[in-house]
């Protein structure tokens, strides 16, 4: 096999890339040595070894057998290709003229960290590591993913005025995927198994569990007064009204098999999940004139969506690569 391998087309590379892996399985590589040029710039082995390390965190943990020499490969090989794939986009002409000042990364980060670890930073810090991901690595990713999205506003706007016969005719073929209503209400507990009276956090879960699956609203409204680290913990957890798909971390998925009243207990990160289905509000169809402005968003979204992978397959298929 030779010693790189130089591409134009990043299609044609995410198919070798498993395949060329396999001559470093036995070796341990430097950290400082390149394992991958893109378009000039080098990805170290230090950038793939971070984070093969989370993936294989997350397959371990999902998966109690030991990773082989070929799962180890498959491994390298998905981390290089996302690797290469973020590469190619931040070095685009488009990406080098975008600077986020200071302030805006600033308040990018704190929306992340309200979101998923309800505004305690040392929490989410503590979320990272159990990750495996350090916290330089991370404000490095979430940089790149603000650029990329800075593009992607780019193309949005573009597309802000669409037309009124495009309205028209998208509300005559899909009348009924315009309502109102249809927004949920759910209760959500957050335990930190840090908290646990007993320092064991999964009997610390299981009792809380036993509890509110047994005893009913009143110790739902007490554990979460009590214990919950989560939003609206004074408001015994529960949202105020939202749409299903703009629940965080898969949540929209699980809510799609629960009923009303339901409770599931969900393992997500360093945290224990309980979430409770409340409530859900009556669907209305929209007359044309009521439902212009979410057709408006539909096509902008659609366009944009079209023209951004356009953009996006242009660039793969121009990019310099080259796997060390």
């Amino acid at each position: 096999m030779q010693n790189s391998l130089i591409t134009k087309h990043y299609y044609s590379i995410i198919f070798l890339l498993v395949f060329h892996t396999f001559s470093f399985a036995q070796k341990s590589l430097a950290p400082d040595s390149v394992a991958v040029q893109v378009n000039g710039t080098a990805i170290y082995e230090r950038n793939v070894s971070d984070k093969m390390q989370t993936l294989i965190h997350l397959l371990k943990k999902h998966n109690s057998r030991k990773l082989n020499t070929s799962s180890l490969q498959k491994v390298r090989g998905k981390v290089l290709n996302k690797l290469i794939y973020r590469r190619i986009l931040i070095t685009t002409d488009k990406a080098k003229k975008i600077i986020i000042p200071d302030d805006d990364f600033d308040k990018h980060m704190k929306t992340i960290i309200e979101t998923k670890a309800f505004g305690s930073l040392p929490r989410y810090k503590a979320y990272l590591a159990n990750q495996k991901i350090s916290w330089e690595a991370w404000q490095e990713e979430t940089k790149e993913s603000l650029i990329i999205s800075r593009i992607k506003e780019e193309f949005a706007a573009k597309y802000s005025s669409p037309k009124e016969y495009e309205i028209k005719k998208k509300y005559k073929i899909q009348k009924d995927d315009f309502f109102s209503g249809g927004r949920i209400k759910i209760s959500l507990m957050v335990l930190d198994p840090e908290d646990s009276p007993t320092g064991k956090p999964k009997d610390f879960a299981l009792g809380v569990q036993n509890a509110v699956y047994d005893s009913g609203p009143e110790a739902w409204d007490s554990y979460t007064k009590k214990y919950s680290v989560g939003p609206y913990a004074d408001k015994k957890g529960q949202w105020e009204w939202t749409n299903a798909s703009d629940l965080p971390f898969g949540f929209s998925e699980i809510i799609k098999s629960m009923h009303l009243g339901d409770i599931r207990k969900i393992s997500h990160g360093q945290y224990f999940y309980f979430l409770r289905f409340d409530e859900v509000e009556q669907k209305t169809q929209l007359s044309f004139n009521d439902a212009k402005n979410q057709i408006k968003e539909f096509i902008i979204k659609s366009k944009t969506t079209d023209a951004w992978n356009a953009w996006v397959k242009k660039k793969m298929n121009t990019a310099k690569v080259k796997v060390l």
